[in-house]
Order: C-alpha cells, then sequence, then structure tokens
C-alpha cells in the first residue's frame, strides 16, 4: 500500500532517532566544497530536486559514511539526513518532520511520525507472526508456538480430537506502548474440537527486533471480525457481534470496541462508540430538554402514535482526546436534529468521561443541513472540518469549505479563533541566534499569507504571487509552495527568503493575535499580524 499509517517514527530513524536529533542540531551551517552525492543518495536527490525543488535536499556538508552500529549509511546535507537502510536496502531523506522515501511505488513521502505498510520491521512481517509465540489458556503448557499459522494438541497421543489455535490473516501495525517503534495486533482463534470458536485480540510488542505477545481479550464466540485498525496507540476492531436475539451461529450486530494496553492487560477504551450510542445528551428539542438515545436514536412523537416528532441521531463521525485536561480521553460527536421539518440541525458535542461513564457536558450548533467532513481532537480542541453556506447558497445546498475549532470551557464549548481563512501580513522574522539577527519587514502588506479551508493557501511575497497547500494536525502544520510568479524584485526584497522559510514551518502558535510560524531544527520563527483585526 502507498497511504502512510499513524504510528511512532520507525523506517528512516528507527534505532537512529537520537542520532538523527543529534545530527540535525549539530549540523554545520555552511556545505562541504568537496563533498559530493553517489549512487542511491544522488538518484534520491534527483527525485527530490524534481518533485520539492533543488532546496529540499540542499547541498551536501559530508559524504556519504556508513554507521555500523545502526546499520545505515548517513548523510547530511543543508536541508536535512540522507540515509541508506540496510534492513530493507532503501534510500531516504528527513527534513526533520517529514520523510521521502524511494519505495516499490517510487517517491513517497509521509510524515515523520507515521510509516507505510511495506516499512513494518521483518520482526513483524505477517510469516513471522505465524511462526511465533502465543500466551493462551488453551493450550496445557499455557502457551503455544505456531506452525504457518496454526497449533493443534491432541486430547490424547494419536487423537484427531483437541485443542486448535488459529492465527487469522488480520493484522495491524502501530507504537502501543508509546517506545516509538512499530507493534503488530492479531486475531488468534481457538477451538477445542466443538461447534464454538472463540476469537481473541492479541497484542504483539516489537522487543528488540523480536515479536513477543504480552496481551490478548477475548472478543466472542464466532464473531466476525470487519476492521482492525491501530489509531493514535488504540486498538480498534470492528466486529458483527451478537445482539439479544441472535443465535451462536450467526451474529448481526455491529460493533466497534476499542482497546489499549496497559501492562501486560488489554483494557477497553472507557469510552466506547457503544456507550456514546445509548448516552443521554442534552437538547433544545425534546420537551423535557434532553434525550437517552437507544443505538443512536432518540424519538419524540408530537402525539401518542403519530409518526411527526423530534427525532435526534448520532452521526458517523466520533473523536476521542481528552477534553478536559484530566489525563483522560473524552469524545466528541455530532449529534443531528430532525424535527420533522426541511431542516436538519447539526450540533458538535462534548462528552466527558466520569469514572467510565459518558456525561454529556456541553454542544455548539454548526448549522442546518451543513455537511460534516471530519471531525477530530488535537491538542484538546474539537475541530470540526465541515461544508456551510456561502453568502448566495440556499440552505438546501451548502458549498464553502469551513475549518471550526471549540474548547471546552465548564459547561460551554467555546469556539477558538481559526488561522485559517484570515489574511496574515508578516512583520517580522526572529531569530534563535539572537535579536541582532532579527529581520523586521519594512512593509509587511507586500508580504501576506492566507490559508483558505480547502487546504489550500495564497501567498503574497513582494512583487510575486503564488498559492499552495498546507496541512493542519493540532499545533502541527506543513506549507508547500506551489507556483509562485518570478518577477524581478528590488534588490533589498525578501521574496526569496519569504517563501524558502514558508517551506519549512513546522508548528505554529496563536497569541494576542499574532500568528508565529516556527521553523524546523529551532530555525526561527515568522511572526505574522493580521491585516483584519475583526476576523
Amino acid at each position: 500500500m502507498n497511504k502512510p499509517t499513524r504510528a511512532g517514527p520507525i523506517g528512516l530513524c528507527s534505532g537512529l532517532l537520537l542520532l538523527c536529533v543529534a545530527l540535525f542540531f549539530g549540523a554545520p551551517s555552511a556545505w562541504a566544497a568537496d563533498c559530493k552525492f553517489v549512487l542511491g543518495f544522488a538518484t534520491l536527490k534527483a527525485m527530490i530536486d524534481e518533485a520539492e525543488g533543488p532546496e529540499k535536499v540542499g547541498q551536501c556538508l559530508e559524504n556519504e559514511h556508513f554507521n555500523p552500529e545502526k546499520g545505515a549509511a548517513l548523510q547530511r546535507t543543508t536541508g536535512g539526513l540522507l540515509v541508506w537502510r540496510k534492513a530493507d536496502n532503501r534510500t531516504a531523506f528527513t527534513d526533520g518532520y517529514r520523510t521521502w522515501v524511494n519505495g516499490p511505488y517510487g517517491l513517497q513521502v509521509r510524515l515523520n511520525t507515521e510509516y507505510f505498510d511495506w516499512e513494518v520491521p521483518a520482526a513483524l512481517q505477517l510469516e513471522v507472526l505465524k511462526n511465533a509465540e502465543y500466551l493462551s489458556e488453551w493450550p496445557t503448557a499455557g502457551k503455544a508456538k505456531l506452525t504457518d499459522g496454526m497449533f493443534f494438541e491432541p486430547y490424547e497421543p494419536g487423537s484427531a480430537s483437541g485443542t486448535y489455535l488459529f492465527l487469522s490473516e488480520q493484522v495491524a501495525y502501530g507504537d502501543l506502548n508509546s517506545d516509538g517503534a512499530a507493534d503488530a495486533v492479531v486475531i488468534l482463534d481457538a477451538s477445542g474440537g466443538g461447534s464454538g470458536t472463540f476469537r481473541y485480540l492479541a497484542a504483539v510488542v516489537n522487543e528488540a527486533g523480536q515479536p513477543r505477545h504480552v496481551a490478548s481479550a477475548l472478543l466472542g464466540d464466532r464473531v466476525r471480525i470487519e476492521s482492525l485498525t491501530i489509531q493514535a496507540g488504540r486498538i480498534v476492531v470492528g466486529l458483527i457481534g451478537h445482539g439479544p436475539g441472535d443465535g451462536a451461529c450467526c451474529p448481526t450486530h455491529e460493533q466497534t470496541l476499542a482497546f489499549q494496553l496497559a501492562g501486560d492487560t488489554l483494557e477497553e477504551v472507557p469510552l466506547t462508540l457503544r456507550q456514546l450510542k445509548n448516552a443521554e445528551y442534552q437538547s433544545e428539542f425534546p420537551t423535557g430538554g434532553k434525550a437517552r438515545l437507544t443505538d443512536g436514536t432518540f424519538f419524540e412523537p408530537y402525539e401518542p402514535g403519530s409518526a411527526s416528532g423530534v427525532r435526534l441521531t448520532l452521526s458517523e463521525h466520533v473523536a476521542f482526546g481528552d477534553l478536559n485536561d484530566d489525563g483522560v480521553d473524552d469524545a466528541a460527536v455530532v449529534l443531528i436534529a430532525d424535527p420533522g421539518g426541511s431542516g436538519t440541525f447539526r450540533h458538535v458535542a462534548a462528552v466527558v468521561n466520569e469514572a467510565g461513564q459518558p456525561r454529556h457536558a456541553a454542544s455548539a450548533f454548526l448549522g442546518d443541513r451543513v455537511k460534516i467532513e471530519s471531525l477530530a481532537v488535537q491538542d484538546g480542541k474539537i475541530v470540526v472540518q465541515l461544508i456551510g453556506h456561502g453568502p448566495d447558497d440556499p440552505l438546501c445546498c451548502p458549498s464553502q469549505k469551513v475549518r471550526r475549532a471549540f474548547q471546552l470551557v465548564g459547561s460551554t464549548l467555546e469556539e477558538v479563533p481559526s488561522i485559517v481563512d484570515v489574511l496574515w501580513q508578516w512583520e517580522r522574522f526572529e531569530d534563535t541566534r539572537g535579536p541582532a539577527w532579527d529581520v523586521t519587514v519594512a512593509d509587511p502588506q507586500k508580504y501576506t499569507l492566507r490559508l483558505l479551508p480547502d487546504g489550500t493557501f495564497q501567498v503574497k511575497a513582494d512583487c510575486n504571487v503564488g498559492n499552495g497547500t498546507y496541512t493542519l494536525a493540532g499545533s502541527s502544520i506543513t506549507l508547500m509552495v506551489g507556483p509562485v510568479t518570478r518577477a524581478a524584485c528590488p534588490p533589498e526584497s525578501h521574496s526569496n527568503t519569504f517563501l524558502t522559510r514558508l517551506g519549512e514551518v513546522v508548528t505554529y502558535v496563536l497569541h494576542e493575535g499574532k500568528l508565529s510560524l516556527n521553523l524546523k531544527i529551532d530555525g526561527g520563527n515568522m511572526v505574522f499580524t493580521s491585516a483584519e483585526p475583526d476576523s
């Protein structure tokens, strides 16, 4: 697959993390005239030059050299670090925030906190997991060494009846124990020869390059696994389980379960989708001002027996994260209210985790017939991407992309000022070397940046204008400068410096109306002020 998966940094800096940090922060400012790029590094640099421009990798600071302790060849550049990985014979480049890899699908780019499926460590490949040892209550020894995904222990010597263990083909990768390395989660089936097949979730950690099964959780008898992922350290399982009237053979009830590794135990995450779908929510629409959902819905007829009434529905958008700074993950959901007319009113709702039970703490109105694109909890804030109404849009047909952020303050969801859709003017550059190297922009109106809700941005750099794309994730931001006009600006212009530094931004801070874009490797801060003070 060529789509990166969220996880701890592996591949490029797995086992090289401290080395990478030391190299980045200790890199000299001048490039070495006698060094050069050769072989795979030369090929990778040419590919990145074509895709990103020659300044991305930059000039070499040293010749390529092999580090036997790390099992990798390294070469520092003015833009970052080139690495040849002996483990998979791949070349890669990192600027400290993103990684470019010459992989099986050509040049691919990902965040340093992501990895591609084909970058999974050899110790966790499916074939290795199929022949690993697993803890289990079913074998007499309390553990079983699989062979090609199977284990059999007869009840009597020579008997065809006994205990069977099978490893399914479903596997997911991600960091389960916060050590920065990818771990794995698999499904282990156990059968004693009867009609039952008991399905277990098994967490396998990467311990010094070896797989070690540390914990399991029973999912049920003859449940059907629909999906298996690791999201932000949590194992999320989508399955078809047993509803109240289902026979053991034939489950029909859709479920989403979440687990987290706590020592040698897999604990179900306290706030589950099941709980949220059956929680009580405050709402102005029911007569009592609140509604208890049942499997995600609530209906109150206007008259007894009437088909008309107020309907509340929990949408499919759910996000988890700490909203009240107590160290425990809460939840954000979208509640849809339909009073029976043409309007459907969407609210974002903050649900806090109180002793493992959900409590709806606050809501904020998002709009009538708006379309929710995504919901996330980032740095304690609820972030909603939606399609809202532009000035000329009828209620039926919103067309304007909007990004809104909210913060839980007591019993209120307060909207947080956004850096998106604001015209920012560059007023100064703060150099980390000290005030003597700071730059004050004489005319900030000549250097502007506007992030648009659709993920693109518009930029003005003195006598040139252009655009590009950006990504936002919490306080992290990446700006990819696209086509820019190439007019010759006056000699004193900061045009080239402005555009180059935008491409080096990795995080941002919004404080008292000022936007600070922070450059990689502690490279300084670009400080902007809003040209629209009332925005």
